[in-house]
């Protein structure tokens, strides 16, 4: 059931073999596989499944069993259990270390602290299987298995089991070895332990009261990251997404100019700033060129597959495709619009769009009735919204092209969606066309 959830959960049969192994003096292993074989085959299914495929695009990965992955593995450890003792400057989302001597250093300790607390207590079996508990359940965040997340909060949700369990067996071994000391020195050491566990819980308390501010809502979210990792570049993308849709325009794209000056080749920000330039609806943030620019760089480091970048490629060419027209470049519209299309053939407004200027462009050299209705059609095809709006273009593409029989039954249609949708404004324009079409003449608006 973990592994349904996460594949965190595969550490299970380890888990078990932990518990097994500190509880057992002699191990058997050929009996303890026997009695836990489906455990493993549903780990390591799961691990094949996750894995199996293509590693997940989005960050820098690294080979396993390399000098950079020890490192890597050093780093994050350390900073993993600091997270444990002290969770100061908790985070959504954690860049990659930045391998540190510091870092290094400090992980490399903890690895040896914690090492030296599996090796020195045999005797207390609870508490060895605490350390253990703990260390095999950040094994899926060690990078074994390439990723391209390395910490998160949520990877020491089961560790934390583990230091627990350790943490309250030393607790019961303390109150066995009382036994042994005096009155008095039982009194000191029960006290100063309150005291140190009254001052750290007070302390996390304050430090939580803190943390929960930062949930207010996603730029806060977004914001403390960055106060506490100034040059994350993944925390300056999404803090310009959330500040651009709130209209904060002028901070959103001074941070996705922050993000893409740390990290240049990430296709995601650079079709987000690309789109944001393209659709931000002050026109004092536009910038046609430098949107398009933008995109297809993105579109070129996902080897144009990626189909969420396709797509705002085609918002971007879209938009400039209609800002061409407003600016009565037609035949420049007109092109932007095919080549909107060819970034993604599936986004149904550009051809929408492309249908309607070719049956009323004002430069009548530039029209093709039988181009619009191909449009208009496959339009439809691909929409998931098929509105009264998309209907009435089609409509008017079949009347162009001397289809009215076609453009007839579209306007009923295009009439009956306005009803169910509550667009009543428009019904009256749609049968003014539909008359039209019944008296086999194509609708033009301007009455000429």
């Amino acid at each position: 059931m973990a592994c349904l959830s996460n594949v965190v959960g595969a550490v299970t049969p380890l888990l078990l073999a932990a518990i097994h192994v500190t509880r057992n003096s002699s191990f058997d292993h050929k009996r303890f596989l026997f009695a836990t074989w489906p455990v493993w085959v549903i780990g390591i299914g799961t691990v094949i499944l996750k894995f199996g495929g293509a590693v997940e695009p989005g960050g820098p990965l690294v080979q396993p069993m390399s000098s950079r992955w020890l490192k890597l593995a050093l780093a994050a450890y350390g900073l993993n259990v600091a997270s444990v003792v002290w969770p100061a400057k908790l985070m959504v989302y954690y860049d990659w270390p930045a391998l540190t001597a510091f870092q290094l250093c400090f992980g490399a300790a903890m690895v040896g602290l914690t090492v030296a607390a599996i090796w020195m207590t045999p005797r207390w079996p609870v508490i060895r299987l605490g350390v253990l508990w703990f260390v095999i359940a950040l094994l899926p965040a060690a990078q074994l298995i390439p990723h391209h997340i390395i910490r998160a909060d949520r990877f020491l949700y089961l560790p934390l089991v583990g230091m627990a369990l350790a943490l309250a067996a030393v607790l019961h071994l303390i109150r066995i070895l009382e036994h042994r000391w005096t009155r008095s020195r039982a009194i000191a050491v029960r006290g100063a332990l309150a005291l140190v566990a009254t001052l750290w819980l007070v302390a996390l308390g304050e430090a939580a009261n803190r943390q929960i501010r930062t949930w207010h809502d996603s730029i806060t979210l977004w914001s403390n990251c960055l106060e506490g990792d100034p040059d994350n570049a993944y925390a300056h993308s999404c803090l310009a997404d959330n500040l651009f849709q709130v209209g904060e325009y002028a901070r959103a794209f001074e941070h996705y100019g922050r993000a893409i000056d740390l990290r240049p080749d990430h296709a995601d920000t650079l079709g987000d700033c690309g789109w944001a330039l393209a659709t931000c609806p002050d026109p004092r943030y536009r910038d046609f060129g430098l949107a398009v620019g933008l995109a297809e760089r993105a579109c070129q480091l996902t080897d144009w597959k990626a189909g969420r970048i396709l797509r705002k490629l085609a918002i971007v060419r879209t938009n400039v495709a209609g800002a061409l027209a407003s600016q009565l470049a037609f035949s420049e519209a007109i092109q932007m619009y095919r080549l909107a299309i060819e970034a993604d053939p599936d986004f149904d407004v550009p051809r929408f769009n492309l249908a309607l200027l070719l049956i009323t462009c004002p430069d009548k050299t530039l029209r093709s009735a039988e181009e619009a209705v191909l449009q208009a059609e496959q339009g439809a095809r691909v929409t998931k919204d098929l509105n009264a709006q998309r209907l009435a273009i089609q409509g008017a593409a079949y009347a162009a092209a001397g289809r009215f029989e076609n453009a007839v039954a579209v306007l009923d249609e295009s009439i009956q969606r306005a009803q169910q949708g509550g667009d009543f404004d428009m019904i009256p324009e749609l049968q003014q066309q539909r008359a039209c079409y019944r008296e086999r003449k194509p609708f033009d608006p301007s009455g000429e």
